[in-house]
């Protein structure tokens, strides 16, 4: 833009100088004021010119009182005006300025122009210098100007520069050019260049420029103070002066300029600084609780002039100190401080002389940290401190608790749990900080809000803003999900009594069995995957070897369908796991019998007598001899005990809470057969296998026979194996212990929790000694003993000073290499006593299903169990708790082997899974895994895992590999880890409210429908939030459709609704037709949403702008209305031009249509009789035309529309004329901020002024 005034021209908006008026200027404004305006038509005055010899020519013009009107949009440069005296004429122009990248630092940076032409007539003489003044103030967010380039005519050229400060609130730099040895036309064109120091909305430069000229004595010259040609008879001095305040407003460019600025700005603590009427205003924290505001005002005019100043600020401050800085172009070539003026809170304007600039310092403390804090008429900074408020709102009356996960906070050291219950509405976490830093260098703190899983709610909708940490979240119950009873009335809810009978079988064996027979209820809907357990109590022992991967047997409805399987996972407990077919509309219950029937005739004597005829009896639950008795009364033949069975419940959806109970019923057992008493008491049992041994007990003299085992027993080893740390006698410490513990002579057992260690250290309590030798080669056996196996070493054990104690040798032995391809795929231990029962084979062993030589053996051996634990996660590796999946293990023929599922805190227990011997090979476990069910709002994974164990006991996991390479992507799983099986999540709908440049927008609210998906959400009426989110939307043949039914405050509407369709597998797409200018969308797919940024575009507004006829003066005080034309609505607008700026603005137009007329004129002035025709489209777009002849306004073409239009108010002229010329008509589209149209309207002429003088001691001041 340029600017500037002179003599002979004729100027947009002012520049030049000021002087004193001349007393017949005083005259004739004196009789303006006295005259009626019907009187007023038209003037004379004489215009004096040079002819080509100089010689002053007078004549006679008429003066015809016109008005001007300038539309111009902010940001945007004004058009080029020129200077011109007595043959010289120059200007400047600044244009629009670019971001500069530089290192790691950013500058503004502008091509200037300074051009000038002199006239072959006029004397070097009279031509001195050009002096040329870039200025920046703190509020314009620049540090301090400098030159980068200076071209003449196109060629570089070098001049000497000075520059100024003030502080850090003035920094001025000079430069002065000397046009005496130039003729015709001449551009200088100055890089200048300011480093962005501040963050601001709008930054500034002042540009001025001051063209010198010595008159020597004795040359005619048209004085500039009368207008007249005069004779110069001493020598003078004269400065004709052009200023320009030009800046840029970065948001009212298109989007992807200044694209990182604008990020930054909104990243940052600036909400708002403002560039109008050429005053700037800003403000910066200068410590947590003090700001300094600040308000500069340049005077662009041609003289000196009162403009307006508020220093409100709001309630969250108090002003402390107001001082006035005024700065003036000095003749050194730089501004300078003049002075300072201190004022206060009341201050309302400052008069200000021509091409000075004034800086009203503000500075206020802080009171409340939590509000933004504001000073009038356009400067905002957002509160360094705010509570963080997380609110909950229902549809329907059902409520729930909620918990939220709340992430974030400086240095992300946030990690936190906020509850809101069901009778509460909102839950804060106060006095968090909101940025890193106060200053423009700090960025926002993010704080992340997660509403935990609840699977008794669902989330419909969330909104959310980061400038105030607000956050809603509705929901409502899955109200027709939950069952009707309590957790407890679910599972396993009754047993019959436990009877163990005591069995002699045929094959006197003896032994015990019984079954467990009980009751279960499902609640209605149960899904597939849902659980219940029972425990059974220590004194009882299922027959059945625990292996949580194989099917124990199936849970059938009473119309014998299968509706689960159950699963022996732990020596005592057994799993129930429901299948799709559990699914019901009503609870219902069914049974279970854990048992294997036996005919009657399988045994020779049931509780120590014969069998009932024609009965039943059970095999399947047996008794755990060591718990198993009466504590009163060990002896007794039969025990009756109150045994407890801890039951449990799992929901798949876990709408089931607080599922654990006990169950107790009565057990009994028999301990009668005539034989027991005939034992002495040589029992062996395997009590646990690894990888490569076997543990077993052997207990000795459990009936308490006095001196029984006062004697040797031998444990013969065989090809089997030997002890575990090695085929010698040194191993015998690490593997062999003994105790002394008291038996159970009835039991044939001894009490648990008794033990006394006797070998291989003696502990204190027991007098036993214990004696023990290592042998090789083999023992011959007991007459009547079988050889089983191929004997190799043995052990001899020897007894003192037992008397009737009872003995507990427990031996660790390590299998041997190849043992499964020997002896018919059987392992042997042979141990011997010397005492027994008479020479019969059946007095050596019990062992866990009834009687047995003295020699233990057994067939295929399962290994040790293992357990892996694994995560269920979103991609942001974060667990997914409350949120039930389901997965199937399948064997490594992927034959089923059982369902898990997750529990709730997200983790996957997979436990039983083994590794096995066959057949003397040894074979790694292998398991393959895959996702049946995915949690409630995640999309099913398609992975198959593979799971093995392999021959050194390391558990390896990992997605399976392609064909031929499955364990590529294997990974050893090491103590403690619990590797993650991820989910995405299905696509949620985020809308983002912004303004066409990419600012968030508080205060709109959205509806989204979709009839045939049963889907109609309506956002609440929260005034202070901008991002908004759409959950669980289903897939739907068709569209969902989103309308704003809430605009925020002054802007336009959505036009059309927005329409997009869910897919089936979850995907999103838009359907209605693109517009840009509307909305726009992105898959973000790392976050599983479908954003929607929804644009509004500023409503209409313009500035009208009152200037005399000549421009060189604003003018207050002018009355304008805005008044609606049916059937657009509302009221009329009125609104008065401010002093200092002649400005008045009509903003947030809705559409339709207006009338724009001038109710009064400033004192002095005709008032207009032209009137306009506003109209603004659905899309905010406007248009001005004249009335009443509808003649168009012209549109000059410029980056930011500009509407130029001029109004000739003559009597007997009764059109308006264009200023411009052309035809057509003015279509403007919103740009950024407010489109601001100024128009000024005048009807005087305007009073002559001279130009400012060298020296004249002019001071501005406050008012």
């Amino acid at each position: 833009g340029s600017v500037g005034a002179g003599v002979g021209a004729s100027t947009e908006e002012g520049g030049g100088g000021s002087a004193e008026e001349t007393e017949e200027e005083e005259e004739d404004e004196e009789e303006l004021d006295e005259e009626d305006e019907e009187d007023l038509e038209e003037d004379e005055e004489e215009e004096e010119e040079l002819d080509e010899n100089g010689i002053p020519i007078k004549k006679k013009k008429k003066k015809i009182r016109k008005k001007r009107a300038l539309l111009r949009a902010p940001g945007a440069p004004g058009p080029e005006a020129v200077n011109v005296w007595n043959g010289f004429e120059y200007s400047i122009e600044t244009g629009i300025p670019d971001l500069i990248k530089t290192g790691n630092d950013y500058y503004l940076q502008w091509n200037y122009k300074l051009k000038y032409k002199r006239s072959a007539t006029i004397a070097n003489a009279f031509i001195d210098q050009i002096q040329n003044y870039f200025t920046t103030t703190k509020e314009s967010g620049l540090g301090a100007p400098e030159i980068v380039g200076i071209q003449k005519n196109g060629a570089s050229v070098s001049l000497s520069s000075q520059d100024s400060a003030y502080g850090s609130l003035m920094h001025s730099l000079g430069v002065s050019v000397d046009p005496r040895p130039d003729s015709g036309d001449v551009v200088y064109i100055f890089t200048v260049r300011a480093k962005r120091e501040e963050i601001r909305y709008f930054y500034e430069m002042d540009f001025h420029a001051n063209s010198i000229f010595r008159v020597p004595a004795g040359s005619y010259i048209r004085d500039p103070f009368t207008g007249e040609t005069r004779l110069v008879t001493a020598a003078e001095e004269f400065h004709l002066r052009a200023t320009r305040r030009e800046g840029i407003n970065i948001y009212a460019l298109p989007p992807t300029q200044f694209k990182e600025e604008k990020e930054r700005t909104q990243d940052s603590i600036y909400r708002e600084t403002s560039f109008r009427d050429d005053q700037i205003i800003a403000g910066d924290y200068i410590a947590d609780d003090q700001i300094r505001w600040l308000i500069s005002q340049s005077n662009t005019g041609t003289e000196e002039d009162d403009f307006p100043v508020n220093v409100s600020v709001d309630a969250s401050q108090e002003i402390q100190s107001v001082d006035v800085h005024y700065y003036r172009p000095d003749d050194s070539g730089t501004y300078v401080l003049d002075h300072t003026d201190s004022a206060s809170g009341s201050l309302t304007g400052v008069t200000v002389p021509s091409g000075w600039i004034v800086q009203v310092e503000v500075i206020s403390k802080v009171k409340d940290a939590k509000k933004n804090h504001t000073i009038l008429r356009g400067a905002e900074l957002e509160g360094l401190k705010a509570d963080l408020v997380v609110e909950k709102v229902w549809e329907g009356t059902e409520k729930e608790d909620c918990e939220f996960h709340l992430t974030g906070g400086n240095g992300g050291t946030l990690d936190e749990t906020l509850t809101i219950l069901k009778t509460d509405t909102r839950v804060e976490k106060p006095n968090l900080d909101k940025f890193t830093s106060r200053t423009g260098s700090g960025k926002r703190i993010t704080y992340e809000v997660r509403e935990v899983e609840n699977p008794k709610v669902e989330l419909l909708y969330e909104s959310f803003d980061r400038e105030t940490l607000s956050y809603l979240f509705k929901n409502k119950v899955k109200e027709s999900l939950v069952p009707t009873g309590v957790c407890t009335d679910y599972g396993v809810i009754s047993l019959e009594p436990i009877v163990i009978n005591e069995y002699f079988d045929q094959n006197d064996n003896y032994g015990h069995g019984g079954n467990l027979k009980g009751k279960f209820r499902i609640p209605a809907r149960a899904k597939s995957g849902s659980s219940f357990t029972i425990e059974l109590p220590d004194d009882l022992i299922i027959s059945d070897k625990p292996n949580a991967t194989k099917k124990f047997f199936d849970i059938r409805n009473d119309m014998g369908t299968v509706i689960g399987e159950v699963y022996h996972t732990s020596d005592q407990v057994l799993k129930f796991v429901l299948n799709e077919n559990a699914y019901a509309v009503a609870d219902y219950e069914g049974s279970f019998e854990i048992g294997t029937p036996h005919p009657w005739n399988d045994y020779k004597r049931v509780n120590g007598t014969g069998p009932q005829h024609g009965k039943t009896y059970y095999t399947g639950i047996d008794v755990d001899r060591r718990y198993f008795y009466n504590p009163s009364n060990s002896g007794a033949n039969m025990v009756n005990k109150s045994l407890p069975f801890a039951c449990s419940y799992t929901d798949r959806e876990g709408l089931l809470e607080n599922c654990d109970k006990t169950l107790t019923q009565s057990g009994t057992v028999y301990y009668k057969d005539p034989i027991i008493p005939t034992f002495h008491a040589m029992n062996k049992e395997v009590i646990e296998t690894g990888p490569d041994y076997v543990l077993y007990n052997v207990l000795l003299n459990a009936r308490g026979v006095n001196g029984w085992a006062e004697a040797s027993f031998i444990d013969q080893m065989t090809d089997s194996y030997t002890l575990y740390h090695g085929d010698s006698a040194a191993s015998m410490a690490q593997d062999i212990k003994i105790y002394e513990v008291e038996g159970l002579r009835q039991q044939l057992s001894y009490k648990i929790g008794t033990e006394k260690m006797i070998y291989p250290t003696q502990a204190l309590g027991t007098a036993i000694d214990a004696t023990l030798k290592w042998n090789t080669g083999f023992f011959n056996p007991p007459m009547g003993y079988p050889q089983m196996g191929t004997w190799s070493n043995y052990i001899r054990f020897e007894f003192q000073h037992t008397t009737n104690r009872t003995i507990l040798i427990q031996m660790k032995v390590k299998l041997q290499p190849g043992w499964s391809t020997r002896n018919g795929g059987k392992y042997y231990n042979n141990f011997w006593g010397n005492k027994g029962y008479g020479m019969s084979v059946n007095n050596a062993i019990i062992s866990e299903n009834g009687m047995t030589t003295g020699i233990a053996a057994g067939g295929e051996m399962q290994l040790s169990q293992y357990s892996l634990t694994l995560r269920k996660t979103d991609l942001n590796h974060q667990p997914i708790k409350n949120n039930y999946a389901l997965f199937r293990l399948y064997d490594k023929d992927m034959q089923k082997c059982a369902d898990f599922m997750t529990n709730a805190d997200g983790k996957l227990l997979l436990d039983g899974l083994s590794r096995y011997i066959r057949n003397g090979t040894e074979e790694t476990g292998i398991y393959y895994l895959k996702e049946i069910d995915a949690p409630n709002g995640y999309e099913l994974s398609t992975k198959v895992y593979k799971i093995v164990i392999n021959a050194q006991e390391k558990i390896l996991f990992g997605e399976k590999g392609p064909a031929g390479n499955e364990d590529a992507n294997l990974q050893e799983v090491t103590a403690g880890t619990h590797p993650e099986i991820p989910n995405r999540k299905l696509y949620s709908v985020r809308l983002r409210k912004t303004d066409e440049a990419g600012n968030a927008k508080k205060g709109a609210r959205f509806r989204l429908q979709n009839v045939a998906a049963g889907y109609d959400m309506t956002t609440p009426a929260a005034k202070d939030v901008s991002e908004f989110v759409f959950y669980n939307l289903k897939p739907s043949a068709a569209d969902y459709v989103l309308t704003e039914e809430e605009t925020p405050d002054g802007y336009v509407p959505l036009p059309s609704a927005i329409t997009f369709k869910v897919n089936a597998d979850g995907s999103i797409l838009c359907t209605s037709a693109p517009d840009p200018a509307v909305y726009k969308t992105e898959l973000k797919e790392d976050e599983r949403v479908f954003e929607m940024t929804v644009i509004n575009k500023k409503m209409a507004g313009f500035r009208v702008r009152k200037v005399s006829d000549h421009g060189n003066k604003v003018l207050g005080g002018a009355i304008f209305v805005l008044t609606p034309i049916a059937p657009t609505a509302g009221s009329e607008i009125v609104k008065v031009t401010s002093y200092g700026s002649g400005s008045a603005y009509f903003e947030n137009l809705a559409p339709g249509q207006y009338r724009l007329s001038e109710r009064q004129a400033p004192t002095g002035y005709y008032k207009s009789h032209v009137t306009y025709l506003v109209e603004v489209d659905a899309s905010g777009n406007l248009s001005v035309k004249e009335e009443p002849y509808l003649t168009p306004v012209n549109s000059e073409i410029s980056s930011i529309p500009m509407l130029n239009f001029s109004i000739v108010n003559e009597k007997e002229r009764k059109s308006a004329l264009p200023f411009t010329g052309g035809g057509g008509r003015a279509v403007f589209g919103y740009s950024g901020l407010l489109l601001m149209l100024t128009s000024g309207l005048l009807l005087a002429k305007d009073p002559v002024r001279s130009f400012l003088g060298k020296g004249n001691g002019i001071r501005g001041r406050v008012r």
